[in-house]
């Protein structure tokens, strides 16, 4: 670990309420399995609907606060959870939550969640409980509960990840290199014709084992690119900028995978890293 502070710390409080963001550093080493570790400690006046947008990367939460409900639809029964996986996904998760919530979020590549998982993410049906998929993943919870420093839970949270990476196997190098490219932005032909295998072949191995068709995965980092630049200059140099055809293509893949139009996908984001809140879901609660 580097000299310098290992994390950043963003803290808000207002009428929305009141949260704390660690952003961690993960090893460098981990890097092509961790993208990052964030702690989370919010409390807010009312109920709270958060919609995560659909990404190529995969979720695992320790929580060791009040459970959250996780929903695959935004009229779907969700079910309650502490700590939980999410796999990579193509559409918008929605996490409803009483007033309440904390614990330690890794984010994961493709190939890490492969990897810390242990088995192919098309076996995994969206969001799981940790106790019924990873016991052993679970336990940590109890761990980060009883610590009170956040940077140490962090490390608590990194070292398991360490060693589940550790003892992983690899898939077929095809598919490392497939997986590794199709994340960098290389199209769904260039990545079969480098790695010798067909469109048809690449599709079913890759769906196989990271959850959704290399295209799919394609589509996922260049909207995640996308929403990262939100804000910053004007959608017609989103679109532009991403390689979408037009300011209407970026659209459709908004709300495809956001549940909305970029705009509103912008007025959504709270502020400090406070997330996306749905303002249909307070209104109605309201």
């Amino acid at each position: 670990m580097s000299s310098e502070r290992p994390a950043v710390v963003v803290s808000h409080e207002s009428d929305l309420g009141r949260w704390t963001q660690v952003l961690y550093r993960p090893d460098p080493l981990l890097a092509p399995f961790v993208r990052s570790i964030e702690g989370f400690d919010e409390s807010t006046p009312r109920a709270v609907r958060r919609i995560e947008p659909a990404a190529a990367e995969a979720v695992i939460i320790f929580g060791f606060g009040d459970p959250v409900v996780v929903s695959p639809t935004a009229a779907a029964a969700g079910t309650p959870m502490s700590s939980f996986v999410v796999p990579l996904r193509d559409r918008p998760l929605y996490v409803d939550f009483a007033g309440s919530q904390a614990g330690v979020q890794a984010n994961l590549t493709p190939l890490g969640a492969r990897a810390i998982l242990g088995t192919p993410l098309g076996d995994v049906p969206g969001a799981v409980d940790t106790g019924e998929f990873r016991p052993d993943l679970d336990a940590l919870a109890d761990r980060l509960a009883d610590t009170r420093d956040w940077i140490e839970r962090c490390r608590i949270v990194e070292s398991a990840l360490r060693a589940r990476v550790a003892i992983a196997g690899d898939p077929a190098p095809q598919l490392v290199a497939a997986c590794r490219a199709i994340t960098a932005g290389g199209s769904v032909q260039e990545v079969a014709d480098a790695v010798g295998w067909s469109r048809q072949h690449l599709h079913r191995r890759f769906a196989r084992e990271f959850g959704h068709a290399p295209k799919v995965v394609h589509r996922l980092v260049r909207f995640g690119r996308a929403a990262d630049l939100l804000g910053s200059t004007d959608l017609v140099d989103v679109a532009t900028r991403c390689g979408y055809y037009d300011q209407a293509h970026l659209s459709r893949e908004f709300r495809e995978f956001a549940g909305c139009s970029p705009q509103q996908f912008a007025d959504r984001r709270l502020p400090d890293l406070g997330g996306f809140e749905d303002v249909t879901f307070v209104q109605d609660a309201q």
